[in-house]
């Protein structure tokens, strides 16, 4: 997602979700020192979306400080649970650059450890299991 009417089409359609799972790239997997490369988001099974933050030059991008304007209104609504693989590094990246994020939150690396903690490989089955195939 790189034009400025899909990112609001995207954000309206987003307002209206109960639960959004969220995902950040970054540059690092130390997330104090990682840069936010993009943001992923998904409302519903099968329907996801990639919104670029930095890009190599000559790639379109949102600016970040429009889409942590529109990601905080989105992801500050109590009655949303904002779900997500990792949280707390997710949590953190985004602290870093400004953007709080406040519960409900479901994470289902640790949601998959509490139902079966001597699986050793969680990541794929737990996200599945939370937002379907």
């Amino acid at each position: 997602m790189q034009e400025e009417t899909e990112w609001r089409r995207l954000v309206a359609e987003l307002s209206q979700a109960t639960r959004i799972c969220f995902d950040t790239e970054t540059t690092s997997t130390s997330p104090r020192f990682a840069q936010l490369v993009g943001v992923s988001l998904c409302a519903e099974a099968g329907k996801a979306f990639y919104i670029p933050i930095q890009a190599p030059p000559g790639t379109k991008c949102l600016p970040w400080e429009r889409v942590r304007q529109d990601l905080e209104s989105l992801l500050n609504r109590s009655e949303v649970e904002k779900v997500g693989q990792n949280l707390k590094y997710d949590l953190v990246v985004l602290r870093h650059h400004g953007l709080e994020v406040t519960g409900p939150w479901f994470d289902t690396l640790l949601a998959d450890y509490l139902l079966d903690p001597g699986q050793a490989i969680r990541h794929r089955r737990a996200v599945t299991a939370v937002l379907g195939t």
